[in-house]
């Protein structure tokens, strides 16, 4: 009789597992390193196996295409400084781009720029 051998999940498949304790299957993946260089690991939740590794699948399809998703510690004020210096450029004329900025600088950042993005 042949023995069962687990299979061990690929580096950077991920990994699934039942948590009895809440009653749901917890999946855990590594995505590429983060703009300072240390890697994003996210983990889905869900009520079925199947569900949690779609989930997986669409966090690490997103993030092949450029789509990282964001740090729990990013403030409003570092997405608005990394929009002006990133997005912003060559996409509006220099006077609106100009505008923008005072803008961001003027009333966002001071009242919103400590608040964390969800």
């Amino acid at each position: 009789m042949a023995k069962k051998v687990e299979r061990r999940a690929a580096n950077g498949e991920g990994s699934v597992r039942y948590n009895a304790e809440r009653e749901r299957f917890e999946g855990r993946v590594t995505l590429r390193t983060s703009a300072n260089g240390t890697p994003l690991r996210r983990m889905v939740t869900g009520k079925s196996e199947r569900e949690v590794r779609k989930r997986m699948r669409d966090l690490m399809a997103a993030n092949d295409q450029g789509l990282t998703p964001a740090a729990r510690s990013l403030t409003v004020g570092r997405f608005l400084d990394r929009w002006i210096s990133d997005v912003l450029p060559g996409t509006v004329a220099p006077p609106t781009f100009a505008q923008y900025e005072g803008i961001v600088k003027r009333y966002l950042k001071p009242q919103l720029g400590r608040h964390t993005l969800a």
